[in-house]
C-alpha cells in the first residue's frame, strides 16, 4: 500500500467516479508510478518551501537573496521547463518576501522538535497517510506546555480553505499520535498554509463538530479499494 499525502488526498476529491477509482487503484501497489504529475510534488516548489520554512525557523529573512539566486539560475539555464520552474518558485517567494512571519509564531521561546521520516505515517481508518510538517514546536504560555506546527503547502493552482482542511486535521493527528502525553495541542498555533493561493488555517478556525473532512474522504478511498 502506497503511503497519501496530502497532495494525493486532494487529487482524488478532484476528480470525477471514474478518476477516483484510478487514483485508489494506484494507492494499492508501491510498483505504481508517480501517481499524479501536476507540479504539485515537493521537489518542484523546494527552493521556495526551504526558503520560507527556513525564514520562519530562523526570524532572518533571507528570501530576497534566494530570488536573487533563482534569477541567476534562469539566466543560466537553456531548458525552458527548468526555467518555469524557478520562475513558479520565484512567483511564490515574491509573496512573502515580506511577509509578517511573526504573525504565525506564539510570543513565547519556541523549542523546535525533531521529526523522524519513521514516525510520519498516521494511521486514519487501516490507511497509511503521509504528514510532514515543516515544523513541531513546543512552549509555554501561561504555566501550559504547550505544542504546535506549521506546514507550508504547495500546490499546481492552490487550495481552497475545505481542501487546506485536509492538511490542518492530519497535522492535528500527527501531533495527538506524539505529542499529546506531554502537551496541550495549541489550535492557534497549529497551522496549515497555502503559499500559493495564501490561504492560511487554524485548528482554532475549524468546525470540530462537523463532519470530518479527512475521514469522509478517507471512507471514499477505502469503498474503493
Amino acid at each position: 500500500m502506497n503511503k497519501i499525502n496530502i497532495s494525493n488526498l486532494v487529487d482524488f476529491s478532484r476528480k470525477g467516479a471514474k478518476g477516483k477509482q484510478t487514483i485508489a487503484t494506484k494507492f494499492k501497489s508501491p510498483a505504481q508510478v508517480k501517481l499524479e504529475n501536476d507540479e504539485g510534488g515537493g521537489n518542484y516548489w523546494i527552493s521556495a518551501l526551504s526558503s520560507i520554512s527556513n525564514t520562519f525557523k530562523n526570524e532572518e529573512n533571507q528570501i530576497g537573496q534566494k530570488i536573487d539566486e533563482l534569477i541567476e539560475k534562469i539566466e543560466a539555464h537553456h531548458v525552458k521547463t527548468v526555467k518555469d520552474m524557478y520562475q513558479q518558485n520565484i512567483n511564490i517567494l515574491n509573496d512573502f518576501e515580506e511577509f509578517n512571519f511573526k504573525s504565525l509564531r506564539p510570543k513565547a521561546k519556541l523549542t523546535f522538535q525533531k521529526r523522524p521520516k519513521e514516525k510520519s505515517i498516521v494511521i486514519v481508518e487501516d490507511l497509511p497517510l503521509f504528514a510532514d510538517p515543516n515544523h513541531v514546536f513546543t512552549f509555554n504560555a501561561e504555566g501550559e506546555d504547550l505544542v504546535g506546527s506549521i506546514w507550508f503547502i504547495a500546490k499546481k493552482n492552490g487550495l481552497t480553505l475545505k481542501e487546506l482542511s485536509l492538511a490542518s486535521e492530519l497535522m492535528h493527528k500527527y501531533l495527538q499520535n506524539h505529542y499529546s502525553e506531554k502537551f496541550t495541542i495549541s489550535k492557534d498555533y497549529c497551522i496549515a498554509v497555502d503559499v500559493i493561493s495564501l490561504n492560511i488555517l487554524t485548528l482554532s478556525e475549524m468546525d470540530f463538530d462537523k463532519k470530518s473532512s479527512l475521514h469522509e474522504l478517507v471512507s471514499e478511498i477505502k469503498s474503493l479499494l
